[in-house]
C-alpha cells in the first residue's frame, strides 16, 4: 500500500530538514518545551531559516 501526500503536507514535511541541530536533538531528547509538538511546528506557516530565529520562535531562549 503507497500512502498519498498532499503537495501542501509534502512541503511541511520538507522544512523540517531546515531546523537548526540542536532543536533536532532537543525533540529527539524530549527535552524540547512542553509546548513544542508537531503539529505546532507543521502548522507554522514560514518556519525561519536562522537557527537563531528558530529557537526564539520556538521557546528556546
Amino acid at each position: 500500500m503507497i500512502a498519498e501526500y498532499s503537495p501542501r503536507h509534502l512541503q511541511q514535511l520538507a522544512r523540517l530538514s531546515y531546523l537548526a541541530p540542536d532543536i533536532i536533538s532537543a525533540i529527539i531528547d524530549g527535552t524540547q518545551p512542553v509546548d513544542l509538538t508537531g503539529r505546532k511546528i507543521l502548522r507554522i506557516g514560514n518556519v525561519p531559516l536562522c537557527w537563531r530565529a528558530q529557537r526564539k520562535l520556538f521557546g528556546f531562549n
